[in-house]
C-alpha cells in the first residue's frame, strides 16, 4: 500500500476512516467466523 500525501486538515478525518474500517474488518472476521461454526454445527445434526 503507498503512501499518498494528506492534507493536515483532512488527516484526522482519515484517520477515523481507517479506525472505522479497520473495526468493521474485525467484525466481519467475527461474522464470517460464527457463520463457519453454524455451517459446521448443521452439517453434523444431517448426519
Amino acid at each position: 500500500m503507498r503512501q499518498i500525501p494528506v492534507p493536515s486538515e483532512l488527516k484526522r478525518e482519515v484517520e477515523e476512516s481507517l479506525r472505522a474500517f479497520a473495526q468493521m474488518q474485525k467484525v466481519l472476521k467475527q461474522v464470517a467466523q460464527v457463520n463457519l461454526e453454524l455451517f459446521k454445527e448443521r452439517k453434523h445434526q444431517r448426519s
